[in-house]
C-alpha cells in the first residue's frame, strides 16, 4: 500500500498524438526509462481479431482486465445513446471469445483490473445512476462476488492493475457533476480501499497503465488533454497468480552485491496440480526486487506426454444452416459407457474444433448448442491412437422451402 503523502505524482512528457489528413491518429509509444515518446515503425502490421460465431452483445466504454493471459471485457454501451449491458466476455488467445457470467447489473465507464488471477471491477455508470459497488470475477467458477464498497462513486476514470491493486485515478464523481483528480486503490488482500495522492490534473476518459501512469483524457470544458502523469511505487506490473504445477525454493531471499543464488523449480504433472491433459504448459516466473534495477521474468514450459493407455479424439463441430455449413462453438459431454459417473466436459473453439486425450474405453459423446439439435455418437478410444470424430448439427427450425415446394 502507498501511504498518502509519501509518494506524489510527477509530470511526464506530454502525450503527442497528431491527426493525419486521412482521419487516422498517429500512435506514439512511451518509454518510461527515457521519459519520452517515440513514433512506432510505419511497418507495424494491423492485427484483426475475428469473433467468428460469437454473438454476445458488443459494447464500448466497458471495463477490461487481464486474467491469466486472458482478457475480460465487462459491460459497456451497445448503442450511440449508451444503452448499457451487463454482458461479460472472455477472450482466450487459444480459443477465441466466449460469453461468461454477466456482471451483476448493466454498467458502462467502469474501472477494472486483473490481480492474482481474478478480475476486479468497481464504479461505473448506467444512465443517470452512478455506482460505488464492486465485484470480483472468478474465471474457474464463472461467477461474480461482491467486494468492499468504494469510498465514493467514480466513472470514466483512468484505471489499471498496479502493485497488486486496482488503481483508479480521476474521472467523474458526485453523480455526473464533479470532475476529480482524486486517486483511490482497492487491495484484494485486505478487501479495502485506500486514498492515494491526488493527480496534478483532473481528467476523465484518460488512459491508465501499470506503473502507475495516467495519460491524456479530457479536462473541464471537454478540452482534450495532452498531459501524462506518473505515480510511483506502483511499478509491480506482473499479472500474477499461483501456478499449481510450478513451485520454487526458496521463494524469497536477500542478495549481497555481486552475489548469486540458485532457485530450484519443481514441476508437477498431476491431476491435483490441475494438469489433466497432455501437452505444453507455460508460465512466467516473476521476480520482485526492492532495487531500481528490474529483473526480467523467466519463462517456464512443461511438456507432458500422454500415458501409454490413452488415446486422442479430435474433430470439428459444424451446423448445417440455411446458407450452408458454419462452425459452432458448442458444448461437448463425454461419458464412459460402462460408468456414466466418469465424464468429461469441454467446449469447442470459435472455429468449431476440439481435441481431448482420454483413457482407452468406449465413450458416448454428446454435442449440444442452443437452437441446434444435439447429436450423440458412441466411440471407442484406442490406446496410442489419434482419431477424428466430427459432428454436424441441424437447426431446430427448418429452413424455409422455395415456392412450389422445391
Amino acid at each position: 500500500m502507498v501511504p498518502p503523502g509519501e509518494v506524489t505524482w510527477r509530470r511526464s512528457s506530454a502525450a503527442v498524438n497528431s491527426t493525419r489528413t486521412d482521419g487516422a491518429t498517429n500512435m506514439n509509444i512511451w518509454l518510461p526509462n527515457h521519459n519520452m515518446y517515440i513514433s512506432p515503425a510505419e511497418t507495424v502490421d494491423t492485427v484483426n481479431v475475428s469473433t467468428s460465431s460469437f454473438d454476445a452483445e458488443q459494447g464500448n466504454a466497458g471495463g477490461a482486465a487481464v486474467i491469466d493471459g486472458r482478457v475480460l471485457l465487462v459491460g459497456g454501451c451497445t448503442t450511440g445513446d449508451c444503452d448499457t449491458t451487463a454482458g461479460s466476455v472472455l477472450f482466450d488467445p487459444a480459443s477465441g471469445f466466449s460469453e461468461v457470467a454477466a456482471y451483476p447489473h448493466p454498467v458502462s465507464w467502469i474501472s477494472c483490473g486483473g490481480v492474482s488471477g481474478k478480475g476486479y471491477c468497481a464504479g461505473g455508470l448506467n444512465g443517470e445512476v452512478t455506482f460505488t459497488d464492486g465485484f470480483a470475477y472468478d474465471a474457474s467458477a464463472d461467477s461474480w462476488a461482491p467486494i468492499a464498497t468504494m469510498p465514493e462513486d467514480r466513472w470514466a476514470a483512468a484505471d489499471a492493475a498496479a502493485g497488486g491493486q486496482l488503481v483508479i485515478a480521476g474521472g467523474v464523481t458526485d453523480g455526473r457533476s464533479t470532475l476529480t483528480n482524486g486517486t483511490i486503490s482497492y487491495d484484494p488482500s485486505t478487501n479495502s480501499w485506500a486514498t492515494l495522492p491526488n493527480a496534478n490534473v483532473a481528467t476523465y476518459r484518460a488512459a491508465g497503465a501499470c506503473g502507475f501512469y495516467k495519460i491524456g483524457g479530457f479536462e473541464s470544458g471537454n478540452i482534450a488533454s495532452a498531459t501524462a502523469e506518473h505515480l510511483g511505487d506502483l511499478e509491480n506490473c506482473f499479472e500474477t497468480s499461483e501456478v499449481p504445477w510450478l513451485s520454487e525454493d526458496p521463494q524469497t531471499f536477500t542478495l549481497a552485491p555481486g552475489a548469486s543464488r540458485t532457485v530450484k523449480l519443481t514441476l508437477a504433472a498431476t491431476t491435483a496440480a490441475g494438469v489433466t491433459q497432455p501437452g505444453d504448459y507455460s508460465a512466467q516466473l516473476g521476480v520482485r526486487v526492492n532495487s531500481p534495477y528490474p529483473v526480467a521474468s523467466v519463462g517456464v514450459k512443461m511438456h507432458v506426454l500422454p500415458p501409454a493407455n490413452w488415446g486422442k479424439i479430435s474433430g470439428t463441430v459444424t451446423g448445417q444452416g440455411c446458407a450452408g455449413a458454419v462452425p459452432l462453438q458448442a458444448q461437448i459431454e463425454i461419458g464412459l459407457s460402462s460408468n456414466p459417473e466418469i465424464s468429461y466436459a469441454l467446449r469447442t473453439k470459435t472455429d468449431g474444433t476440439y481435441a481431448i486425450w482420454l483413457p482407452k474405453g468406449r465413450y458416448d459423446v454428446i454435442v449440444s448448442k442452443d437452437n441446434w439439435r444435439s447429436q450423440v455418437k458412441r466411440h471407442v478410444v484406442q490406446a496410442g491412437f489419434a482419431e477424428v470424430l466430427d459432428f454436424s448439427l441441424k437447426p431446430f427450425v427448418a429452413c424455409p422451402s422455395l415456392a412450389g415446394g422445391v
